[in-house]
């Protein structure tokens, strides 16, 4: 499962989508009343952002594909890593097995 998780990271490729909204309301002053406007359709009288600049303001999307082209060599070393911790938690299982079997405990050490 994990080596599967490692590969799809490494080498398969990725699609991500970002949006933004800035929002610029402004204060309009037309016929002697001051109001929040959150979207002007053409206040004379205002406070706040350039409506003709800032459009009531800016909305950004952009779709993102990412193929990664140089990654086996990085999803091997990945892939051997989880190799040798899951050996090591195998040896580290069959340790506490024996000792709790009234066997005498084994030592692993490694250099």
């Amino acid at each position: 499962m994990e080596a599967e998780r490692l590969k799809a990271f490494y080498t398969k490729s990725q699609v991500t989508l970002t949006g933004a909204y800035t929002f610029a309301p402004i204060i309009s002053h037309d016929n002697n009343k001051s109001e929040l406007v959150l979207n002007s359709p053409g206040a004379e009288n205002y406070s706040g952002y350039d409506i003709a600049a800032s459009n009531a303001g800016v909305y950004q999307g952009m779709l993102n594909w990412a193929k990664p082209l140089f990654n086996n060599a990085r999803y091997e070393t990945a892939a051997e890593q989880v190799l040798i911790g899951a050996q090591i938690m195998r040896i580290q299982l069959n340790s506490r097995d024996m000792t709790w079997s009234g066997l005498s405990p084994i030592n692993i050490f490694f250099v």
